[in-house]
């Protein structure tokens, strides 16, 4: 059973940036494949605002949840509709695998950078 999130996982960055500026940073080309686990019937680009993801942004703004590797694409959608560990398996039927590329070269926040580097 999910719950849905009372407020954003993380707060909105300041007016200035000037505190990102040494936040960790990633570049990505649109040859590097990303995979992406969404409902039959969403498209990749999808930016959902439910406030069940761990950094959902509210509407009109959403987010994106892309992944390096199809499990973490997968860990992504399972984490907010488990429970203990388990899901039913009317998720995984209703969901597909999708394979996305970047439409240019990126700079995005690495989140997966080292604690510490990254807070």
């Amino acid at each position: 059973m999910s719950r849905d999130r009372e407020s954003v996982s993380l707060p909105w960055p300041p007016d200035d940036h000037a505190e990102l500026r040494g936040f960790p940073s990633r570049s990505l080309s649109p040859e590097r494949e990303l995979f992406r686990v969404t409902q039959i019937g969403y498209g990749p680009w999808w930016f959902g605002s439910s406030m069940r993801g761990r950094f959902d942004l509210t509407e009109p703004d959403g987010t994106c949840y892309l992944a390096a590797d199809a499990l973490a694409a997968l860990i992504e959608i399972v984490g907010p509709e488990s429970s203990n560990g388990i899901v039913a398996a009317d998720l995984l039927r209703k969901r597909r695998l999708l394979r996305v590329h970047l439409p240019g070269k990126m700079s995005l926040a690495d989140t997966t950078s080292r604690p510490g580097r990254a807070a």
